[in-house]
């Protein structure tokens, strides 16, 4: 064999050659160096390099640098190791943050900081797996950065593509989606069965596995594992010296009574199957799987030592079925690029009940790297593409046998080896081959050589080629997707980056992240009816576009799907960013998210799309809502805090924080701003801030480490956080001053608001035993409804392993118990649930996707019913905030008009035309200032009576008749009085209509009256009826809604209450007897209930509803037991009030959750009624009527087919 000596550099001459057999052939080597210990230490390697590589011979084009395709080789796909876990510990000592690990790890500094609350028992269920559970149910996100020809249409006109480590089958006419969820790490390939039901996708890691599953239901069908396989390395037997220890077989002379002296040759090396030996990869370059004694060729590189023990990962880089789906090709990510054909419909797995395909035959694809792989439908070659490579492989026999593309017969037409990123097949039997330099070759049908050259098609690569309909289409980096005829002339042309720019959100701001820039095409497909074409694009994001004909593109077009995107690292040239900030709005189902990519984005849980997104000026780490929801606050890598408005998109304040910031949240109040900037607290007040500007108020300091996560008390006293160090820290948020932890301090007896701080005592086993980093686990978060002390919670938590585990809350036990799914790849990096705990929200960091899961708990009725339950008023009167603007100053105070910025601020110094009309002074119009003013003027001869023009008018107007009811968002508001008069609310007011005279009265303030305002002032949403039938209450909605009780007899008000609710007052009822009690519910984040003395005007006590809208509320005649139900709950405050048993003020009411068991499913439930003492009688969302005993469902009963309203009746 001829070798090749280089490596030593030119002006370091070999010192001495020494040889060496392997196999029969001679090996020289240089002699070691003094800091190489084992003698080798230049790279020899044959001539002409591995089999499979290209044609020496063929001249290598000129195609440039491309930063893409560079990071696409720099990739790395190594994954840490997950920690054992270690088995459940039901005390609290012995867990990874006691005192004394049970793993003997070192004792964190958080284990000085974990103290139970006073007074609280650990269940007997803490540490038992949760009975609710969690189904993906969304995926924002696509893999486009390193995978291509990677998106596909199915039978059913449903896209098929993959993101994360999940297969995604989406419909995009419903935004629906379903899921294959096998693999266990990135996919990074996807091929389509010519029946377009199957697909085959395949991964990374150690031992990579391709699965074979239909897109219909997502079945498997087969799974192939293997040969795309790396081995173990491990070093040789220490004490060797030199090199002429080894004998003629490779082996150590000295060990081979302990070593297979006929190891097996993988991908990655030379391993020995009965021993911890492997031959460095990087030495050896061999045929996979096969002897040792039987290589023929052998290839030396770059050796300095033999490897210690451990796992490189590879995975599969390319797929393709043939015409009839038979077989599939697969290309290796090893360093020999590995190909593979595979039968994979036979070698049946029994214990597995699938496939586990049979290996047709191998070989090397060369040491460039290979793109894309196709199998021709016309002669049924195997067709690899790679780094200026294209080869075209036979089976013969069971061999592979390949033959390089032929170009040197072209070369005055500048035919040229060129690396090929995409292949397409056209009726002729011809192949085209798009390239790294924006060309197109087509190549003889059957043979190798290439017959023409099309220049230009792309600036920069082509990515994507795909034939049909008479079309080639083809898709390159310069963002766009040209239509050719088959003799590659154009005929019309997508150009992304403008489609880009005319989707927008409901301000005009780009809904697009490719917006202004060319999207980097990596994947065509059309319909079956040919009328369709999805584009994915390297930013995650895929579009559809009509093209049933040649300018339908131009409207009909759409943005499917799209993910935050992947930023290039131009110091370590690969594609990186990660996706860290996560929260979900207080009071909708919407959440935001921001990223490396440097963007900010608003979703929809609902509609399963992106609302708006901006572009920030540096990387995103976090962000948190205000809790009244209007406002949102951005952290940056780089110190940067910004305030946006989430309607508007427009930026509230910004400021500088002076390092990195890690994390921030507002507390409960909405005041106060606390932010993690390096191992620094710093509070500020959101409320008094000028110029953009929020005021800081003080530093919490005393931090080793950076801190990671923030907790407030529900009072907005206490802030609490976890460090870096595995510190857990408190300190008061008035001064900033430390608050120790210690048994019954304020610090561990408040109540936390939220539960994110990874070392707190309700957290702390979560911990895997051996856990080595305090940032193993990057986030958990804690559901929103019930009460922790009564087990209601659950602890989402997110590791740097894929893994998203479900506990019970609190996890008060050294190691608990959970549920764990996986989806996303390598570390997920935040989780949150939405308010209503409807939905857990969970981001990826590699791999960039959003997932979006189902939150359900046991029993629970899968319905996608709260939206239509869970009505917003912040279009009522009194909600609206109202822009003002000083216009002037009377008796020394200022005087202000509201504005509407779209027109304009008023001016008053410029009345235009009032002058003109002879107003009296001081007088303003509505329209002083506005544009239209310049234009009004006096009309010629008018005369002006200044005293009557301006003087209050004597006419008056009497409300006579109202049409209309609340009925589309209001239930039980509708009554008769003691007579035969019908109450119920329209508008704001209260009516009272008399059938039998046809006329109708009204509770109402009265706008002539100087007196107190009467009657509701803003829509009025619920109604109660007193037990002697003649007082009525009524609710409305308003920032501070009030509660009005009336006489129907003379419609006077008699009492009015207001101050405690927000936003509207849901749903009232009275006392039964005496009536003296009113009970009433509001729109805030709890649903709190409030209990009220009404003639007294006085409130006597509150307590929380439930994080999910409360429908009705109800009071038993029989025992007192007042009842709320909504949207899935239902619960019971037994025996609250009696003849015997006054409501005291600061009553401590404690609600109980309705078991609903297994007879029934825990839906929507809206209303109740009462049959007997303890018996109640719920009607729910799926039409039954379920009968409670207490709190214990005992029978549900059929009674409708709709949802249920109902009243008892005697």
């Amino acid at each position: 064999m001829d070798l090749e000596l280089f490596g030593m550099g030119a002006d370091e001459p070999p010192r001495a050659l020494r040889c060496h057999t392997f196999n029969g052939t001679e090996v020289t080597c240089a002699d070691a160096r003094p800091t190489d210990p084992l003698g080798i230490v230049n790279d020899i390697r044959p001539l002409g390099g591995l089999p499979g590589d290209g044609d020496p011979l063929e001249r290598a084009a000129e195609e440039g640098y491309d930063s893409s395709l560079e990071a696409e080789a720099n990739e790395s796909y190594t994954r840490t190791e997950r920690p054992a876990q270690g088995a459940v510990i039901r005390a609290g000592a012995g867990g990874r943050l006691s005192r004394a690990p049970s793993g003997g790890g070192s004792v964190y500094p958080c284990a000085e900081s974990i103290f139970p609350p006073s007074g609280y028992e650990t269940s007997a269920l803490a540490g038992e797996i949760p009975e609710n559970y969690l189904t993906l149910e969304f995926v924002h996100g696509y893999r486009g950065h390193d995978a291509r020809h990677n998106l596909f249409y199915n039978a059913q006109g449903q896209m098929v593509f993959h993101a994360a480590a999940v297969g995604v089958v989406m419909d995009p006419s419903t935004r629906s989606q379903r899921f294959f969820q096998h693999h266990s790490d990135d996919i990074i390939c996807l091929a389509i069965h010519p029946n377009h039901d199957i697909v085959a996708t395949g991964q990374v890691g150690v031992d990579p596995v391709i699965h074979v599953w239909r897109t219909s239901d997502c079945a498997l069908l087969a799974s192939i594992r293997g040969f795309h396989k790396v081995g173990s390395l491990a070093r040789f037997p220490r004490g060797l010296e030199s090199s002429e220890q080894y004998g003629p077989d490779g082996l150590c002379a000295s060990s081979k009574n302990t070593l297979d002296s006929s190891p097996m040759l993988g991908s990655h090396g030379a391993v020995f199957p009965r021993s911890d030996t492997c031959i460095n990869p990087r030495l050896l370059r061999l045929y996979a799987d096969r002897p040792l004694s039987r290589v023929a060729e052998v290839q030396c590189a770059r050796v300095c030592n033999f490897w210690r023990p451990g796992k490189v990962p590879v995975g599969i880089g390319a797929l393709s079925f043939n015409k009839d789906g038979t077989q599939l090709g697969t290309v290796g990510l090893d360093p020999r690029h590995s190909i593979a054909l595979y039968d994979w419909e036979t070698g049946a797995d029994v214990a597995g009940g699938m496939c586990k395909g049979t290996l047709l035959a191998s070989a090397p694809g060369g040491t460039k790297r290979i793109y894309c792989c196709a199998y021709s439908p016309f002669d049924g070659r195997f067709i690899a593409g790679g780094d200026q490579l294209l080869k075209f492989f036979t089976l013969e026999e069971g061999e592979l046998f390949g033959t390089a593309a032929a170009y040197s017969h072209g070369a005055r037409k500048g035919f040229a080896a060129s690396t090929v990123l995409c292949l397409c097949f056209t009726p002729d039997g011809c192949t085209y081959a798009g390239t790294k330099g924006g060309c197109v070759y087509k190549y003889e049908e059957g043979g190798v050589k290439a017959l023409k050259k099309y220049d230009g098609v792309h600036q920069g690569p082509v990515s994507e080629l795909i034939f049909c309909n008479d079309y080639l289409i083809s898709g390159g980096k310069d963002g766009k997707v040209h239509f050719h005829n088959t003799f590659m002339i154009n005929r019309f042309t997508i150009d992304l980056s403008k489609v880009c720019e005319s989707l927008v959100d409901d301000n005009c701001n780009a809904l697009c992240y490719s917006a202004g820039r060319a999207c980097y095409v990596r994947a065509l497909c059309m319909g079956e009816t040919s009328k369709k074409l999805a584009v994915g694009v390297a930013t995650s994001a895929v579009f559809e576009f009509d093209v049933s004909s040649e300018t339908s593109f131009k409207t009909g077009r759409e943005l499917v799907l799209q993910g935050h995107a992947a930023a290039m690292d131009s110091v370590k040239k690969v594609m990186s960013g990660e996706v860290w900030g996560l929260d979900c709005h207080p009071t909708k189902g919407l959440y935001a998210t921001c990223g490396d990519d440097r963007s900010l984005r608003l979703w929809s849980c609902s509609e399963r799309k992106l609302l708006a997104i901006r572009k920030l000026k540096g990387r995103g780490r976090t962000v948190a809502f205000h809790p009244r929801g209007a406002q949102l606050a951005v952290g940056c890598v780089k110190g940067e805090l910004l305030v946006l408005d989430i309607e508007t998109s427009k930026l509230v304040a910004s400021m500088s924080c002076g390092g990195r910031i890690h994390t921030c949240r507002y507390s409960p109040c909405g005041k106060l701003l606390a932010v993690a900037v390096g191992n620094v607290v710093k509070i500020y007040d959101s409320t008094k801030g000028v110029n953009g500007q929020y005021v800081k108020l003080e530093d919490c300091v005393g931090s080793t480490g950076d801190v990671l996560h923030l907790d407030w008390t529900k009072d907005s006293h206490y802030i609490m956080a976890d460090t870096s160090t595995g510190e857990l820290r408190a300190w008061e948020a008035a001064d900033g001053d430390s608050a120790p932890f210690a048994h019954g301090s304020e610090a561990v007896d408040s109540e936390w608001h939220t539960s994110t701080c990874l070392t707190a005592w309700g957290a702390q086993g979560i911990w895997p035993e051996a856990s080595n980093s305090i940032q193993d686990i990057n986030a958990c978060c804690r559901s929103h409804r019930g009460h922790w002390r009564d087990g209601d919670q659950v602890l989402a938590a997110t590791d740097d392993f894929g893994g998203l585990r479900l506990f019970r809350y609190p996890v008060d036990v050294g190691r608990a118990n959970f549920t764990e799914y996986h989806g996303h790849s390598a570390h997920v990096t935040n989780c949150s649930f939405t308010y209503n705990d409807k939905y857990l929200i969970t981001v990826g960091g590699g791999d960039r996707c959003v997932f979006q899961w189902r939150h359900m708990e046991a029993n629970e009725a899968d319905e996608d019913t709260d939206e239509e339950d869970n009505h917003t008023y912040e279009e009522g009167k009194g909600n609206r905030e109202v822009a003002m603007v000083q216009t002037g100053m009377v008796n020394g105070e200022a005087e202000y008009e509201p504005v509407a910025a779209a027109d304009g601020y008023p001016n008053p110094n410029k009345n235009h035309s009032l002058a003109e009309l002879k107003a009296r002074r001081g007088y303003k119009s509505p329209m002083t200032g506005r544009p239209v003013m310049g234009q009004i003027h006096v009309p010629t001869g008018f005369e002006v009576d200044a005293k009557t023009t301006y003087e209050q008018s004597q006419e008056t107007m009497r409300l006579d008749w109202v049409s209309g009811y609340r009925g589309w968002d209001a239930r039980q508001n509708l009554f008769y009085t003691l007579g035969t008069q019908i109450a119920y609310p329209a508008a704001a007011f209260g009516v009272c209509y008399d059938p039998a005279t046809n006329t109708q009265r009204f509770i109402t303030d009265d706008p002539e009256s100087d007196d107190v305002a009467e009657g509701n002032t803003d829509d009025i949403l619920c109604m109660a009826r007193h037990p002697n039938k003649t007082v009525f209450a009524t609710g409305e909605i308003g920032r501070r809604p009030k509660i009005i009780v009336w006489d129907a007899t003379n419609m006077q008000e008699m009492a009015q209450m207001a101050g405690f609710h927000r936003r509207a007052v849901l749903s009232m009822c009275f006392s039964p007897g005496d009536g003296n009690y009113l009970a009433s519910v509001g729109k805030d984040n709890d649903h709190s209930v409030a209990l009220y003395d009404w003639q007294k005007e006085e409130l006597l006590t509150t307590f929380a509803g439930d994080q999910n809208p409360v429908l009705c509320v109800s009071w038993s005649p029989f025992d007192g037991t007042l009842v709320t139900t909504g949207v899935k709950h239902v619960k019971f405050c037994p025996e609250l009030t009696s003849p015997s048993k006054p409501i005291t003020k600061g009553a401590r009411v404690k609600p109980k959750k309705g078991i609903i068991s297994k007879k029934g499913k825990i839906q929507n439930f809206y209303t109740a009624t009462f049959i007997a003492r303890g018996k109640t009688v719920v009607g729910t969302r799926g039409g039954e009527l379920y009968v409670f005993d207490g709190t214990q469902l005992m029978h549900a009963i059929k009674a409708h087919k709709v949802n249920v309203a109902m009243r008892a009746a005697k």
